[in-house]
C-alpha cells in the first residue's frame, strides 16, 4: 500500500484503492473520475500516515450519545467486519452486515446504505 501511494501515479494508485475497497462491477466506470480528483488533489503521504495512526491510537469505549448505526460489509478486504461487531457488541446495538460489498459501502450498494439509514433514523 505505501509503494503505491507513494508513486504517485494516480492511475495505479486510484486503481489499487478502488481494488481494496470495492466490489463492485461499476468501479471501472467510476475509475476516471476518482483518477481525475487524484491528479486534483494527490494523496499527501502525511495525511495517509496520519490516517494510520488515527486508526491505530482510537478507542471505541465509550458509546456516543446519539443514534448510533453500525454498518459494515462481510466482503470488506480493507477492515475485517469482526471490528464493527465488536464495537456494536460493545455499545450494545445492532451492526447490519452487508453480505457482498466492500470497503465503500455508498459505492457498492447505496441504496442499502439509505435503507439502512431509514429504517434507523425513522425517514
Amino acid at each position: 500500500m505505501i509503494r503505491v501511494i507513494l508513486s504517485k501515479n494516480a492511475d495505479q494508485i486510484e486503481n489499487f484503492i478502488l481494488g481494496i475497497t470495492s466490489n463492485s462491477e461499476n468501479k471501472n466506470k467510476i475509475l476516471h473520475k476518482c483518477v481525475d480528483f487524484q491528479k486534483k488533489h494527490p494523496v499527501q503521504f502525511s495525511n495517509f500516515i496520519r490516517q494510520i495512526f488515527l486508526a491505530r491510537s482510537s478507542h471505541f469505549s465509550q458509546k456516543p450519545k446519539a443514534n448510533v448505526l453500525v454498518l459494515s460489509s462481510q466482503n470488506d478486504r480493507l477492515v475485517n467486519f469482526n471490528c464493527s461487531q465488536k464495537i456494536a457488541d460493545m455499545w450494545n446495538c445492532s451492526n447490519h452486515i452487508h453480505p457482498t460489498a466492500g470497503h465503500d459501502l455508498p459505492l457498492d450498494d447505496a441504496q442499502w446504505m439509505i435503507e439502512k439509514l431509514k429504517a434507523q433514523f425513522k425517514y
